[in-house]
């Protein structure tokens, strides 16, 4: 940035003002210190600050502005915000972090669903991590292209699936990821009170065939003795 700033000065000692390719030089220099600034916001508030005028809107819309978006009780989003934040990150997504309490998930008017992250991910195939937490509202289909869709991610190493009221039959919806997943890494199901037992026993089944992953979490889940020995 110092040099191409000095290069700058000089061209307008030289020429009494900016040329064609200052200009340009001086633009790219003042859009690649704005993108600096406005990754200091969280996802949410750089959609309200993109709104502030044309510049800040196409530093905000840029795709690799959208490459980590996190989210949680502080910077809310709904269905529509998510999947416009999808549709401009335009494959560039790597980390999806949405961790809203289910508190407050209950009481939002545009609950965040399981139907919309699974359009959401579509978009960016090339996701690192996915992390869901409270996201409760989902139906057995929902669930069931849920799965499809993970199979797809073929660099996905971590998923948090906390909190979303999972059951031990749900769980069989994403045995067959689970099985597949060759660059999983870490998976937390934490406080899915329904997994127990029966959560436990698809998870035996999986892990049988998936030899990457190397974190488990099951904190919360009410797996007893016997599916603890089994795991």
């Amino acid at each position: 940035i110092t040099v191409r700033e000095e290069g700058l000065t000089a061209g307008v000692r030289a020429g009494g003002g900016l040329g064609r390719v200052d200009a340009e030089v001086h633009g790219q220099l003042a859009e690649a210190v704005l993108r600096y600034i406005l990754n200091s916001y969280g996802s949410a508030e750089m959609l309200r600050v993109g709104s502030c005028c044309k510049v800040w809107r196409k530093a905000a819309l840029s795709p690799s502005m959208w490459a980590v978006v996190r989210c949680g009780d502080d910077s809310v989003i709904d269905n529509e915000t998510l999947k416009w934040i999808c549709s401009k990150a335009r494959g560039e997504m790597e980390v999806l972090d949405i961790s809203v309490s289910v508190a407050l998930s209950k009481e939002l008017r545009g609950e965040l669903t399981l139907y919309q992250v699974v359009r959401g991910v579509q978009f960016n195939p090339g996701l690192q991590e996915l992390h869901l937490t409270g996201c409760c509202r989902y139906s057995t289909y929902d669930l069931a292209e849920f799965g499809m869709v993970l199979q797809e991610l073929k660099q996905l190493q971590a998923l948090t699936l906390q909190a979303c009221g999972l059951t031990g039959k749900a769980m069989q919806r994403l045995m067959s990821f689970l099985a597949c997943a060759e660059a999983l890494e870490a998976l937390s199901l934490a406080n899915n009170e329904g997994l127990g037992e029966q959560g436990a026993a698809v998870l035996c089944a999986a892990l049988r065939v998936n030899a990457s992953l190397t974190s488990l979490d099951l904190r919360g889940c009410l797996v007893g003795k016997g599916g603890a020995e089994d795991l």
